[in-house]
């Protein structure tokens, strides 16, 4: 054998004489099924009693998305945070001050504040009738009305009875309205009238939309006067407020009844199907019948034989 073969070879046999043995592995003992129990289900709020719910959280996200939140196709987010209440409302009270003057969210936050109906929320409502913005006081106006704090009745008369600039429309009827939501019958007569001045204005949109929302408050004042006008408003939002606002009296019909001629066809679909509802007359097609059919007497007050 080579010389060199033999010493690797005691090499190797040294190298196994200095290595420690492994100690065998010991035996697994069966687990007991008493030992054995499912993963614990951690959430956000037992990490954290103050973290956001995810709901309310993607509520906050879509308010500020014009996609999702709008005067036309609606706003989901606004009954998903009203209905959060007070865990929402410092958040959207948040949003309300931080948000950028043109932003389309920020009056919309107010009024989801005002419609939670928290007395803790009286200061932030208060604070924002200081705004530059007549929807933004507008609503807070109204959320003080929803607290039914006689506090603020003076606050509602100086408003209300603010002089007829357009640039304060809204907060003055909204005063209006409330004042007459309280029971002040004089004030509902000037509801009524300033809904009125708005619906023969063509600049008055924003301010009618508002008015007949206010209309559906249950025991407020009612709009079905101004009905048959606001029907044909130019402002598409005006006349699918109207359609939302109708009911079964004689000017709800004749405000139909225009609706149904409405140059949105969706609009007038929908006008038709709610007077054959009301009228049970459902052999009635087009707009142009309906109108012959009222003007025979069928939507007619008793004052108007």
């Amino acid at each position: 054998m080579p010389r060199w073969t033999a010493l690797l070879l005691s090499l190797a046999v040294v190298a196994c004489q200095r290595a420690p043995a492994e100690a065998p592995e010991p035996a697994s003992q069966p687990a007991s099924r008493s030992a054995v129990s499912p993963p614990a289900q951690v959430t956000a709020t037992d990490l954290d009693p103050s973290a956001m719910d995810e709901a309310l959280r993607q509520a906050l996200v879509d308010l500020r998305s014009r996609f999702r939140c709008n005067s036309i196709s609606g706003c989901k987010a606004h009954g998903v945070l009203v209905s959060f209440g007070e865990r929402a409302r410092l958040p959207v009270q948040r949003l309300f001050n931080v948000a950028p003057r043109q932003a389309s969210w920020r009056a919309r936050s107010v009024r989801i504040v005002a419609e939670m109906q928290r007395p803790a929320a009286r200061p932030f409502l208060r604070e924002v009738l200081k705004d530059n913005s007549d929807r933004a006081r507008a609503y807070a106006v109204y959320g003080l009305a929803l607290l039914n704090d006689r506090r603020d009745l003076a606050l509602m008369t100086n408003y209300a009875n603010a002089p007829g600039i357009i640039a304060s429309a809204m907060t003055r009827v909204a005063a209006a309205w409330a004042l007459g939501y309280w029971g002040d019958r004089s004030y509902t007569e000037r509801f009524v009238a300033l809904v009125h001045e708005a619906a023969a204005h063509q600049l008055g949109g924003a301010t009618l939309r508002w008015s007949l929302e206010l209309c559906r408050v249950p025991n407020g004042p009612s709009c079905s006067g101004a009905l048959e006008m606001a029907a044909g408003h130019p402002s598409y939002v005006v006349r699918r407020e109207v359609l939302r606002s109708v009911g079964r009296d004689a000017v709800s019909i004749r405000a139909l009844v225009t609706l149904a001629g409405d140059p949105n066809a969706n609009l007038a679909r929908r006008a038709e199907k709610a007077l054959r509802r009301v009228s049970g007359r459902h052999n009635i097609v087009g707009a142009q019948a309906w109108r012959t059919w009222c003007q025979a007497g069928a939507c007619a007050t008793p004052k108007d034989h």
